[in-house]
């Protein structure tokens, strides 16, 4: 019986502990008196059975709970991060669509009415387009429907301005520029905007 006790006592102290426990000689001795106790009382003995197996259901369960918690927290993680990539994302594609959207409101601006621009000549084995800047107003670069690239430099309102610029054009050495109309940002014939040019009057190219 005694050492029934002494060892159900080890096993108490050990669980408690939750691992293999080396005690000291005063410990031990302590720990002998102590069982001695229990035997005139094996009722106790068994109630500490019950509250130790209580404690480590509770134990069981706490860490139960914190896996639980642990694995909740990276999910949580997870999501953030998810959301700050989502977020990057959509700010991105937002300054694109800004970009985007504001690059044609520009242009629409910049064609409204009746325009003018000097045209230095059209080419078929010359790819000047990426040298023409997006709103068109120094180099703009066309594509005719026989695939003649149509270079046409400068952006005027005023028909005297652009043909002050075309002289300037020719003294450097382009004879060939002219100024060509475009309405609301279509190239035109000019003839078809005399009137608005010139009024009743008549002007060559």
């Amino acid at each position: 019986m005694k050492s029934l006790i002494l060892l159900s006592m080890l096993i108490l102290s050990q669980a408690v502990c939750g691992q293999d426990t080396k005690l000291s000689k005063a410990e031990r001795k302590a720990l002998i008196k102590e069982a001695k106790s229990y035997k005139s009382n094996p009722e106790r003995l068994l109630s500490l059975k019950g509250e130790m197996s209580d404690l480590k259901s509770k134990n069981l369960e706490q860490e139960n709970q914190i896996r639980t918690l642990v694995s909740e927290s990276e999910d949580l993680n997870n999501q953030i991060t998810s959301l700050n990539s989502q977020l990057s994302n959509a700010k991105r594609q937002l300054v694109k669509n800004e970009s985007a959207t504001s690059k044609p409101n520009q242009i629409a601006t910049i064609d409204k009415g009746l325009t003018f621009r000097v045209q230095i000549g059209g080419y078929t084995k010359r790819d000047l387009s990426e040298f023409a800047d997006p709103e068109g107003r120094y180099i703009k670069v066309d594509k005719n429907n026989i695939g003649i690239q149509e270079i046409t430099l400068g952006y005027f309102t005023s028909y005297q301005k652009a043909d002050e610029f075309k002289k300037h054009l020719r003294a450097m050495g382009l004879k060939d520029a002219w100024i060509v109309p475009y309405k609301d940002g279509k190239r035109v014939l000019l003839k078809e905007v005399l009137n608005e040019v010139f009024g009743d009057g008549k002007k060559s190219l």
